[in-house]
């Protein structure tokens, strides 16, 4: 594959241009959403990628098991457990 922004062919496992140092975006067809039985959406993508779920809202991985919410500075977010609130 090639980077968006300079041009150069990258490995196809790369997650940044080691030339440029650009995030590579991952296809949208190698997303997938699935119900979770509970009213909730899981997020299926390949290991390593950044997926945007809304404008400027991104999700990825942060190494250790969890994950990273990207937010635009001035973004109000409401995260809810639905377990708890019912």
């Amino acid at each position: 594959m090639y980077c968006r922004k300079c041009g150069k062919l990258i490995p196809e496992d790369a997650r940044f241009c080691p030339y440029c140092g650009t995030e590579v975006i991952v296809p949208e067809e190698e997303v997938r959403f699935v119900e979770d039985g509970k009213g909730g959406l899981i997020i299926e993508a390949p290991e390593g990628s950044t997926v945007t779920i809304s404008d400027g809202i991104t999700v990825r991985e942060d190494g250790k098991g969890g994950l990273i919410f990207d937010v635009p500075e001035g973004t109000t977010v409401t995260i809810s457990d639905p377990e708890k609130e019912g």
